[in-house]
């Protein structure tokens, strides 16, 4: 039998996995419209610096000046963000977070079934919980912000989506 505190700290478990999950897919999807935003900056500047060379002796050299110093910063963004890799370790550790609540949920499903005794439970948890601490610690290595206002979104819909399936 499964004491009460153990379903509790499950229970939270599961909450906290499923809203990591929404937070790093909505961080991910964030991430990867501002690499769309500064790839298609750079097409563009690519295209103007085209124009330039064919085009430039029309142009004052202010304008071509100017110009030349939006393709240098567009450059420069892109390059100082890395936002591929930020997109590609958001994905990485979304799809884990998402395994990670998968496991809960079959834990949560073993405590309510009454097939583990509540030693087990609580062994189950504190290693699923290690292992959340694990995937998650990689985005402190990336230099990724913390952005408290989807963090918040996600977890008021990840907890009522979890309340509402095992209600």
């Amino acid at each position: 039998m499964v004491s009460e505190t153990t379903r509790s700290i499950a229970w939270e478990g599961l909450l906290r996995s499923a809203a990591a999950e929404r937070y790093y897919d909505e961080l991910s999807t964030r991430y990867r419209i501002w690499h769309r935003i500064v790839m298609g900056g750079l097409g563009i500047a690519a295209m103007v610096g085209v124009a330039l060379l064919a085009f430039g002796e029309h142009l004052p050299a202010l304008v071509k000046i100017g110009l030349n110093a939006i393709i240098v910063f567009i450059s420069i963004l892109g390059l100082y963000f890395d936002l591929p890799r930020k997109v590609a370790l958001l994905n990485n550790v979304g799809m884990q977070c998402s395994y990670l609540k998968t496991k809960y949920e079959t834990l949560w499903s073993d405590i309510q079934t009454g097939t583990l005794e509540d030693n087990e439970a609580l062994e189950a948890v504190r290693e699923l919980s290690d292992e959340g601490y694990r995937i998650t610690d990689a985005i402190g290595y990336a230099d990724i912000g913390h952005n408290e206002k989807i963090n918040k979104k996600c977890t008021d819909i990840a907890d009522r989506e979890i309340a509402r399936l095992y209600a």
